[in-house]
């Protein structure tokens, strides 16, 4: 798949990179990267369309200056990139994310094979909600892990004793990297299933969410944890 890679220029960047980085995501790019004060995005190229694009809120709101430059991508073999990118992340000390080929070892970790999804521990929000599961064990508890990524807080809460875990994804490969990664950490009760809020059935039936994702999916989520929660249940947010 050939890819477009678009460097934009905002100001000013705060709050305006994260405004961009949601709109953008709304109409079809899937990887984004900060780099010198800029925002680095990358689109299919067969899904980029620049009517869409030129059509959303930030480029055409007067409190935002909005300007980029694209240019198409080599074919690249992002996993090999990515592999050699991804080096082990460490909890406190208490926990230890790695991938199948690092050699460091700790009593307790979560194995990720470094696929493109998001969710190795290395950005801060995944780092944190990963620290503050630490400090409020799920153990015999029901957990949903909204926006799962690679799955690495769904199979961290299942390590800390969930009774069930379901993790959700909007994205296909993201929940097949998922399945995946719980088989590399000897699990194979949690359930993973492609889809959004619409796939939160159950009603007053988890003792934790987890959600971490970005402030505009949260907004339009919000009401739905809140029913799929039990009364004393704990909702946990970050990605805004």
């Amino acid at each position: 798949m050939k890819y477009l890679e678009f460097k934009f220029q905002v100001t000013p960047a705060i709050p305006g990179i994260d405004i961009l980085t949601a709109d953008l995501a709304d109409v079809g790019f899937d990887s984004f990267m900060e780099e010198d004060g800029a925002l680095l995005a990358y689109v299919p190229e067969d899904v980029f369309s620049n009517e869409q694009m030129m059509a959303l809120p930030i480029m055409n709101h007067t409190d935002f200056k909005v300007s980029f430059e694209h240019k198409a991508m080599e074919d690249t073999n992002w996993n090999a990139v990515w592999e050699s990118q991804f080096d082990p992340v460490w909890v406190d000390k208490d926990l230890l994310i790695k991938a199948p080929f690092h050699e460091e070892e700790h009593h307790f970790e979560v194995v990720i094979s470094p696929q493109m999804s998001f969710g190795t521990g290395h950005h801060e929000t995944t780092y944190l909600m990963a620290k503050y599961m630490l400090n409020n064990k799920p153990n015999g508890l029901k957990v949903l892990d909204m926006g799962t990524g690679t799955g690495v807080l769904a199979i961290l809460a299942k390590k800390l004793g969930a009774a069930e875990v379901v993790g959700i994804d909007i994205e296909d490969n993201a929940v097949e990297n998922a399945q995946e990664n719980q088989l590399l950490n000897n699990i194979s009760s949690i359930y993973f299933v492609a889809g959004s809020k619409e796939k939160i059935v159950q009603e007053n039936y988890y003792q934790q969410v987890w959600a971490n994702i970005n402030r505009n999916i949260l907004l339009d989520q919000l009401a739905t944890y809140a029913k799929a929660l039990t009364n004393n249940g704990e909702l946990y947010l970050s990605g805004f």
